[in-house]
């Protein structure tokens, strides 16, 4: 392969880990904001019958979020025995008294820098 070809390959592999999670208020993400919702242990509980058991967060862009409501659109697997894992798009909703955290993908700079040298002194060697 060539360099350049190479280089925009680690590039894309290596893009998600420029990013870090980091705290935001509840109810202020607007909607489209992608998200990481970690659930109380109550809520745990309660959500095992519909989304399996020890699903504690779910990820995905915010649908809504008011004061009855919180909905996310996010990957949901589903397997059943006999027959192969597929996932589908599907839209958990959540009281706010089931959300523990929540948390916004925010560009880590240092990251970056580190991904970009290292992918820039991997093709240049």
């Amino acid at each position: 392969m060539r360099p350049l070809t190479l280089l925009f390959l680690a590039t894309l592999v290596a893009t998600p880990a420029c990013y870090r999670w980091v705290p935001a208020q509840p109810g202020v993400v607007p909607p489209g904001t992608e998200v990481k919702v970690r659930t109380t242990v109550e809520a745990m509980d309660e959500l095992s019958r519909i989304h399996g058991e020890g699903v504690a967060e779910f990820r995905g862009p915010v649908v809504t979020w008011s004061d009855q409501e919180v909905s996310l659109l996010t990957e949901v697997l589903l397997q059943r025995p006999g027959f192969p894992a597929t996932t589908l798009a599907d839209t958990v909703r959540l009281s706010p008294y089931q959300v523990e955290s929540v948390s916004v993908p925010e560009l880590s700079v240092p990251r970056t820098v580190a991904m970009v040298a290292g992918v820039i002194g991997g093709a240049a060697g």
